[in-house]
């Protein structure tokens, strides 16, 4: 609150020129899965296959688009993170709404800030997959293994970079 007061009275604002200031969007930059893959934040459209391999573009998509509140169609409504990684998705050619639908979605726990994280069960060939999404030291510490972008399960540990 003291920062909005002290930023009325401001007459020159610096910025690290992320776009979030400028233009009030978030954009996703980089996506991590053992390695770092750059996006260009400024491309209107992509190739997803760029930037995940297709084994895992699925999983992927479930987390970002069916495990989401948010919207950008017909209006940008929701968690600044969800519609930045729903523009990314958009860009990529898909579909939201139809990816959505296709979806046999069973159950969906909102993102609290108790839990800190948001989780969505997804019925898919007769078994129940939970995707959750929220703060990484949260879903961290709940977690042994992870499925590589290769698509293999590995473990995790403190080595993990």
């Amino acid at each position: 609150m003291h920062a909005c007061e002290t930023m009325g009275g401001a007459n020159c604002v610096c910025s690290d020129k992320t776009g979030t200031l400028t233009q009030n969007k978030m954009n996703l930059q980089q996506i991590w899965n053992q390695n770092i893959v750059q996006i260009d934040v400024y491309s209107k459209s992509m190739d997803m296959a760029k930037f995940i391999p297709q084994s895992a573009q699925d999983n992927f998509l479930k987390s970002c688009i069916v495990n989401s509140s948010s919207n950008i169609y017909p209006a940008e409504d929701g968690s600044a993170t969800d519609i930045a990684l729903l523009r990314f998705s958009d860009r990529c050619g898909v579909n939201i709404a139809k990816y959505r639908q296709e979806q046999n979605v069973v159950h969906n726990i909102p993102f609290s800030s108790t839990r800190k994280r948001m989780s969505t069960v997804i019925e898919e060939d007769g078994k129940k997959v939970m995707y959750i999404k929220g703060a990484s030291e949260i879903i961290l510490d709940s977690c042994n293994s992870m499925i590589g972008f290769d698509g293999n399960t590995q473990n995790m540990d403190a080595n993990l970079k």
